[in-house]
């Protein structure tokens, strides 16, 4: 597997933080919404459990981990095709 770092950021308040571990890891779970935040956005809360399926059914990974700066760093790994 080979790992590609894209580094990039997201200021704002559209979505709830998972804060804690448990948060986190709920937070691919079908139609869980984690604790709403004054002007954040509705949603059905199938966004990140999409995103997973997605990456588990072409061999990647996601997962939500606490940033050093505040808020959630995302880590997405990708599958590469081996050469032939």
């Amino acid at each position: 597997m080979t790992r590609v770092a894209a580094p990039g950021q997201r200021h704002g308040d559209e979505a709830p933080t998972p804060r804690s571990p448990d948060d986190r890891e709920r937070a691919f779970d079908r139609f869980w919404r984690g604790r709403r935040q004054p002007g954040s956005r509705p949603g059905s809360g199938l966004g990140l459990a999409i995103v997973k399926q997605l990456l588990m059914d072409d061999g990647g990974t996601v997962s939500l981990e606490e940033s050093p700066s505040g808020g959630v760093t995302v880590r997405i790994v990708l599958r590469t095709p081996q050469a032939t």
